[in-house]
């Protein structure tokens, strides 16, 4: 099932910027009963529990709710795709799922890519890498990741990693990766190339 054609579809609110990306440290260290050190990298409160300032957990003024909310018009042409080959795939892609990346060495290159609906929250559990973004109007920030701290992105941020120690990288996002359509597996990346990027940007920057 082709989907690179989805990224350089029509946009359906003005995406954010790289001032939107946020680099942030994790809470503690604290030490535990088993003599290890203890970090919470996301630690987002639920906006309507309404006890919570915005700025007391990491990510800071993120709240849950916010996370894991996706825009429907975006996630109303990725999944209308999807079911032209698959009617039994349903109609949304919004989840909680953490996965990460080992045997990163140094010198390695991943990313390169963007997301329409995926929200990202990006840590190194080990080692370390530098982090390059660049926003549809042409913005470009840098930033080093190193264990203890974060990278919030929010969808349409290209964005591309290099390794600078060898690195175990965690990773929390907001959309599934494989639905399914009866007992068959789907899978719908929300993943879209550099080219899609770079075609996209000629419309704003």
């Amino acid at each position: 099932m082709g989907l690179e054609e989805l990224g350089t579809a029509q946009v359906f609110e003005m995406p954010l910027s790289v001032e939107h990306a946020l680099v942030y440290d994790c809470a503690g260290p604290w030490k535990t009963k088993a003599d290890a050190q203890l970090r919470v990298a996301i630690a987002m409160p639920f906006h309507r529990n309404g006890n919570h300032p915005r700025d007391f957990f990491p990510p800071a003024n993120i709240y849950a709710d916010e996370f894991f909310e996706v825009d429907r018009r975006e996630e109303r042409l990725l999944m209308g795709k999807v079911r032209e080959t698959h009617p039994g795939a349903g109609h949304s892609i919004k989840g909680n799922r953490f996965y990460y990346q080992t045997g990163l060495q140094k010198g390695k290159k991943l990313g390169g890519e963007f997301h329409r609906l995926r929200k990202e929250i990006i840590f190194p559990m080990q080692g370390s890498l530098n982090a390059e973004i660049e926003d549809i109007y042409g913005g470009k920030k840098e930033f080093e990741l190193n264990t203890g701290s974060a990278l919030y992105l929010p969808p349409f941020l290209l964005h591309s990693f290099e390794v600078q120690e060898d690195c175990i990288l965690g990773i929390s996002s907001n959309t599934m990766f494989i639905l399914h359509d009866g007992e068959e597996e789907i899978f719908v990346p929300d993943t879209y190339s550099r080219e899609s990027f770079k075609e996209l940007q000629k419309r704003y920057s």
